[in-house]
């Protein structure tokens, strides 16, 4: 039914997103060698995806660029299927003139657009308790009208290259760490503020590590919010990798400690033990389901919780369960975890 067929998928979310969808493209890809798949994400996401090998094509489009969006229509008229697990209104018309036989999405209340789908999607990543991956496999298989089964918790990502490997290895030998050197890497910052750590508990943790383990800790990813570089850690590589060599750094950690954010997405796509610490959303959706040690304060839960989107717009300021992980707690299930490995060693 669907071999030879060219598959277009929307996703306008982020690192995490896109690799969670990884493993029900993969089945997908199993089942049906032979369909095309194509994948429009933003621009700033490409990387994560574009250097998988059996995805076919990875499409950027950069938000806010005049023309940006259409630029995507030339790949779109020759596709087969559409499957929108995002709203987007500026190609639904378009894929109604290409005569595009299946258009599978979510509809939205009062949209006239909505009459563009000939297949509304009911499953929703943001409004299930399972692990994304999952979801991600109903929204398929409902857009398809197929069943993908098996299991959908081995994630995927980008590889870097020999060069990108180079790269970061010579930044992490000006630290003096090599090839032989365990190390601990500290992703604490994210793109949005509310699920930042806080700066004295990412001190406090990367010294009680380092002097009780003597284990050197790497902190590294992205952050605009903080321009001091952490000048108490020593080991400092934020806003100083790319997405690749952020990958090899995340491969090769002895662990990785993070908050809810695209690094702990690439540990479950490069199997690293990691432990996240989780503020706004849930472990059970989005935290790794091998080798994975969450940290959430929250005990108790209301249902309105299960829709984030609708937990932003009531609790907007809310960036007290991040605050509150201290770094006690983590050093001590680090310490507990690292003691288990130790013995089955």
């Amino acid at each position: 039914m669907l071999s030879g067929k060219k598959i277009f998928i929307t996703t306008g979310g982020g690192v995490g997103d896109l690799i969670m969808l990884t493993p029900s493209l993969y089945k997908l890809k199993n089942l049906y060698p032979s369909c095309k798949l194509s994948i429009l994400t933003k621009q700033q996401t490409v990387e994560v995806i574009n250097r998988i090998p059996w995805i076919d094509y990875v499409i950027g489009v950069k938000r806010g660029t005049f023309m940006s969006r259409f630029r995507v229509l030339p790949e779109l008229s020759q596709q087969d299927i559409v499957i929108c697990t995002d709203w987007q209104p500026h190609l639904l018309p378009w894929m109604v003139l290409f005569r595009i036989p299946l258009r599978a999405g979510y509809a939205r209340k009062g949209k006239l657009l909505n009459n563009c789908l000939n297949r509304k999607l009911k499953n929703s990543v943001f409004t299930s308790e399972k692990y994304a991956a999952v979801t991600n496999a109903g929204i398929i298989s409902e857009a398809l009208g197929i069943k993908l089964e098996g299991d959908m918790t081995y994630c995927e990502v980008s590889q870097p290259n020999i060069g990108e490997i180079e790269s970061v290895k010579s930044k992490l030998e000006v630290m003096g760490i090599f090839a032989d050197t365990p190390f601990v890497l500290l992703a604490p910052y994210t793109s949005r503020y509310e699920r930042d750590w806080n700066k004295k508990d990412i001190v406090a943790l990367t010294q009680q590590i380092e002097q009780k383990y003597g284990i050197p800790v790497v902190i590294a990813g992205q952050t605009k919010e903080y321009n001091d570089k952490l000048v108490e850690c020593p080991n400092n590589l934020l806003n100083q990798t790319s997405f690749f060599e952020l990958v090899w750094l995340v491969k090769e950690a002895k662990y990785l400690i993070c908050s809810d954010s695209g690094p702990m997405h690439i540990a479950a796509a490069t199997r690293t033990p990691v432990i996240p610490l989780f503020n706004k959303d849930l472990p059970s959706r989005w935290a790794p389901k091998h080798d994975c040690y969450p940290i959430d304060l929250r005990v108790e839960r209301c249902n309105d919780f299960f829709d984030i989107h609708d937990y932003k717009l009531k609790y907007p300021n809310n960036i007290t369960d991040i605050r509150n992980i201290t770094a006690e707690m983590v050093f001590d299930v680090f310490s507990r975890v690292e003691q288990v490995k130790q013995y089955l060693n």
